[in-house]
């Protein structure tokens, strides 16, 4: 008995789960359906605003605009790829004449440098040549008085000569 009973409880189940797929299975169609029905009503709906646009008045013009200018498309991008070629090499040159720019005035500031120091090495000569040339004149006017007191010696000795010959004759006298 627990055996039929547990049989029965069994085939319940089944067929339970028999209905509840049966539902699912007939629910899924459905929904598919649906689905496919909204596709088609898309596409139809694609179509018409396509046919609708090809209907405008100038629509012809704007297509054959548009293909002229997409067979214009490989000339502009061949203008293009060279007019970059251009500013590549253009950019080359700026950076190399920067570069020869910036050489330039590193030379320039170390020349300014030098003329600095030569400058300073030059007022340093020429004060020391005017400290030279007020020595020379110095000496010599030194040598000037140096050569009226040698005078006055002479002179003196030779006056003091004059007078101790005169004693000199007198004390024989």
């Amino acid at each position: 008995m627990a055996w039929r009973e547990k049989e029965l409880n069994i085939k319940n189940d089944i067929a339970d789960v028999f209905q509840r797929s049966l539902a699912v299975s007939n629910s899924r169609p459905s929904y598919l359906g649906a689905e496919i029905e909204r596709q088609i009503d898309e596409r139809k709906r694609v179509e018409a605003k396509l046919e609708e646009a090809s209907r405008e008045p100038g629509r012809k013009q704007i297509i054959a605009d548009f293909k002229s200018l997409l067979s214009s498309f490989p000339e502009a991008m061949s203008s293009m790829q060279s007019q970059l070629v251009k500013y590549k090499e253009a950019t080359a040159d700026i950076h190399s004449l920067r570069a020869d720019v910036q050489s330039l005035s590193n030379i320039l500031d170390r020349k300014a440098k030098e003329c600095k120091n030569l400058s300073v090495r030059y007022d340093e000569q020429v004060a020391e040549m005017r400290k030279l040339q007020a020595m020379v004149q110095d000496l010599k006017d030194s040598d000037v008085e140096m050569k009226l007191i040698l005078e006055m010696y002479r002179h003196e000795f030779t006056y003091s000569r004059d007078i101790m010959e005169a004693r000199d004759s007198e004390y024989k006298a």
